[in-house]
């Protein structure tokens, strides 16, 4: 029995392959043979030069063995367009890619609404996106087969080890490991990781600079809104801050001590160290009472330890010194909903929403 494609009947765009941008497929490819029905169109996003392939790199690729110029494809454009693009996707790489391209591309403001609109809880879409963490050569290699789900992926993904990662994957797809026994491996090699969620949304007008850009003149007086633009930037730009060596990357960019520290309680964040995370926070904030971000990560860190009036508190504080970032009224929203405030959540959720859309219209009238 076959299944409808959910984009059968959806009107599709042709696109020249020439203007789409897509994962390389892996050495010399090859079709198996001619397709016994047509391959379902390639999903794609529009960019500000061209498209980016979301799923369907093989329908892409055939197409460009066979020497074919454009393709019907479904562009999505809207909100709409998300659950059938989701629903006719079953790689799970391509599952990333496409949360990937609506978040960066502000189709969906972020992981908490996403996570409403497809049924799925955040630490779900943070587990799904963490696969484009893995090695090119193992996501191009993942887009060849819809038979590896993310779950066997996932203690590839918490190695620090390229070589390791591509080893364990080719034993993975050759099937001479379960997910069960490259998970045990991991853990052998290296501590247990846990991977939070970790939702901030940068506002639109903090871009990434370059390192001169994010220095400031030590001892320059910032605002609490300054503050909070440079440090966010500042974290976003540090990357997993999971590795070893970002110490020295974060003073190449010119942190302080107080950054630094900051960035520990961070660290121990992504790392799922919970009360490492507190303490060092709670250390911070006595010297830096100021300091949006602390109460925002503080509050997240609560609410990771189910700790929710700790967390609402905190949540509080970061809002009171900068009232305008929506992500944290989003995390303060997220926390009033699980102790039940609905009405107080909803207020929230509205007040954020307004301010992306005043920034997104901002952003267009500028341009």
């Amino acid at each position: 029995m076959t299944h409808e494609n959910p984009l059968e009947h959806m009107p599709l765009e042709e696109v020249r392959l020439e203007d789409m941008e897509y994962l390389r497929p892996a050495g010399e490819w090859r079709p198996k043979g001619q397709p016994a029905e047509p391959q379902p169109p390639p999903i794609l996003l529009q960019q500000e030069k061209g498209y980016r392939v979301l799923a369907r790199h093989r329908t892409v690729w055939s197409a460009e063995v066979e020497g074919r110029n454009a393709l019907k494809c479904f562009v999505v454009r809207n909100k709409v367009h998300v659950g059938l693009a989701h629903e006719s996707i079953s790689n799970c790489v391509e599952e990333a890619m496409l949360f990937e391209g609506l978040l960066s591309m502000d189709l969906v403001p972020n992981r908490s609404r996403l996570a409403d609109m497809l049924g799925y809880s955040r630490a779900r879409i943070t587990q799904i996106l963490n696969l484009l963490k893995l090695p090119e050569e193992v996501q191009t290699s993942l887009l060849l087969t819809d038979d590896v789900s993310e779950f066997q992926l996932r203690p590839l993904v918490k190695m620090d080890d390229e070589a390791k990662q591509l080893e364990m994957f080719e034993k993975l797809v050759e099937g001479k490991l379960s997910g069960r026994e490259i998970a045990s491996e991991a853990e052998a090699e290296s501590v247990e990781v846990s991977t939070p969620p970790d939702d901030f949304d940068l506002p639109e007008e903090e871009t990434e600079t370059g390192e001169e850009e994010a220095r400031v003149p030590e001892g320059a007086p910032l605002s609490p809104e300054a503050l909070a633009a440079r440090v966010h930037n500042m974290v976003r730009r540090m990357g997993t801050l999971r590795d070893t060596g970002w110490q020295e990357k974060a003073l190449r960019m010119g942190a302080g001590e107080d950054d630094l520290m900051f960035l520990v309680a961070v660290s121990e964040l992504r790392k799922g160290m919970y009360r490492n995370t507190r303490k060092a926070l709670t250390d911070f904030l006595a010297l830096n009472p100021e300091h949006a971000p602390a109460y925002y990560y503080m509050g997240r860190c609560c609410n990771l330890m189910g700790e929710l009036e700790e967390a609402e508190s905190y949540l509080r504080n970061a809002v009171e010194l900068v009232p305008a970032y929506p992500d944290y009224l989003s995390e303060l929203a997220i926390v009033l909903e699980k102790m039940s405030r609905s009405s107080e959540a909803a207020e929230h959720y509205r007040k954020a929403g307004e301010i992306r859309k005043l920034r997104t219209l901002g952003k267009r009238e500028e341009g």
